[in-house]
């Protein structure tokens, strides 16, 4: 099955999302090994994001659970679970750099691929508002 142009740059910017994201769970795996037991609640919410975006990757169908769940509405989900991500990312640097008075460099690290994670699903976004802005009666992902 050929894909489109914009499937293709959906996909392409996918793989950027989960390498962003898998990065961020192996950073926060690590994190929660050295005993940082708030980076747990990452590791969990950077599995789930990994998990839906493979799944929006390969085609699954979440319809099948609810008519709800189509890839559109899944990507929005990723990215306001993304967002919740970047809050409690830039609240843990700010207790670490302000409260603690030191600087972790992995924290560090964490938030920059947590936000990097953010930008690259907004760019996913953007193509395809700006592909149903210009042909409004066909959209693939909505």
């Amino acid at each position: 099955m050929k894909l489109s142009p914009l499937q293709k740059k959906v996909k392409g910017g996918l793989k950027i999302y989960m390498l962003f994201t898998f990065a961020a769970l192996l950073v926060s795996v690590y994190q929660a090994y050295l005993g940082q037991t708030a980076y747990l609640i990452f590791v969990a919410a950077q599995a789930v994001l990994l998990l839906l975006a493979f799944g929006v990757f390969k085609d699954y169908r979440f319809t099948r659970f609810h008519k709800w769940l189509r890839a559109f509405h899944m990507l929005w989900l990723l990215f306001w679970i993304n967002a919740a991500a970047v809050i409690y990312a830039l609240y843990l640097s700010y207790v670490t750099v302000f409260v603690q008075d030191a600087i972790n460099v992995l924290c560090l690290v964490n938030a920059g691929l947590v936000i990097a994670m953010l930008f690259a699903l907004l760019n996913i976004l953007s193509e395809i508002d700006a592909q149903k802005k210009k042909n409004p009666d066909v959209c693939e992902f909505c």
